[in-house]
């Protein structure tokens, strides 16, 4: 499994393709965006214990 430091920095590369609307599809694989939806939800969860502790 990787590390929290090595979810955020692949996050980090995906965002910038999906982001920003272009006249191109972005060059992301199911799979990638199925990762980067995952990786979100566990980050939006620990934030929300975070705010809510």
């Amino acid at each position: 499994m990787a590390s929290d430091k090595q979810v955020f920095k692949w996050l980090e590369k995906a965002k910038v393709d999906t982001r920003y609307p272009v006249n191109w599809p972005a060059n992301v694989t199911k799979e990638e965006a199925d990762k980067a939806k995952e990786a979100a939800q566990n980050i939006k969860v620990f934030v929300e214990k975070l705010l809510l502790s």
